[in-house]
């Protein structure tokens, strides 16, 4: 199957989970999650990560992911995570990505949708998606303090830029949770209701989608949410295998690691995907 926009997967009407990758072993790994399951997959690149690398690996890495998606019977998305140097989301657009966020969420809400609409009129035309995001996700690690999403912002936010998908902050958290999430699902309920009575077509995703409990994902994706990011459980499955293999050959360690990869999509797939409350 080839590739699909974001709005395309997410127009499905279920929650759909995003894995952040950083090579092709993560995305194997991934890949054979969702078609042994039988569910549609976004795979995502972390900005910070592509920078390590020149503008030929985002390419190569968009490339790799086409050719693979073209031979799966699964629906498959290239979505930048997190982008917030503007010359480089570009770069992505004309590279191949199916998808791409901006990331605006530290600066005032007119200057976040200015730019966001000019990168949704350059997207657009080349049927790229857009995600973006109102409010601000926190990080108990990172000491990045939690700005609730608006409803009436959400509402203004989309008509003004068009977007396909809404990043909001509803009580998750990036990275580590160092204690229990709060999660506020009326809030949920409240910015998705309002973006359907002004008959808008974004839907809404959830960041900080690691360590949150399976069954508030359930609830969740019941009350509007329709994209799941997923980083740093998939990144401890994939690392803590690599540090437990003893063996010296890479034909014994990138197997088990990709495995471990797998087995943590599956689960994360069951619960946003399949709506089933399974242990993490």
């Amino acid at each position: 199957m080839a590739l699909m926009t974001l709005r395309e997967i997410l127009n499905l009407g279920k929650g759909v989970p995003a894995f952040d990758v950083f090579d092709s072993n993560m995305t194997e790994g991934v890949l054979m999650a969702a078609v042994e399951l039988n569910a549609p997959v976004i795979l995502m690149a972390y900005e910070e990560h592509m920078k390590l690398f020149d503008l030929n690996t985002v390419k190569t890495f968009a490339n790799m992911i086409k050719a693979k998606a073209e031979n799966l019977p699964i629906p498959v998305v290239i979505h930048l995570d997190h982008g917030k140097d503007v010359a480089f989301i570009k770069e992505c657009i004309y590279a191949g990505f199916s998808s791409v966020m901006f990331d605006g969420s530290t600066l005032s809400l007119e200057e976040n949708a200015k730019i966001t609409k000019e990168l949704v009129d350059i997207a657009k035309p080349r049927f790229v998606s857009v995600e973006a995001e109102v409010g601000k996700v926190g990080s108990d690690t990172g000491g990045v303090e939690t700005i609730y999403t608006s409803p009436h912002d959400a509402v203004w936010f989309a008509k003004e830029t068009g977007i396909d998908a809404l990043a909001v902050s509803v009580g998750t958290t990036h990275g580590v949770y160092l204690k229990e999430a709060k999660i506020n699902f009326e809030l949920t309920s409240q910015i998705d209701q309002a973006l359907k009575e002004d008959n808008l077509p974004t839907k809404l995703v959830l960041h900080g989608g690691s360590g949150t409990p399976p069954k508030d994902l359930i609830e969740l994706v019941k009350r509007g949410i329709r994209k799941v990011n997923i980083g740093t459980d998939l990144n401890k499955a994939y690392l803590s295998a690599l540090s437990d293999t003893k063996s010296i050959y890479l034909e014994d360690v990138f197997p088990k690691a990709i495995e471990k990869v797998k087995e943590m999509a599956k689960k994360y797939i069951e619960i946003i995907y399949y709506q089933k409350e399974v242990s993490l």
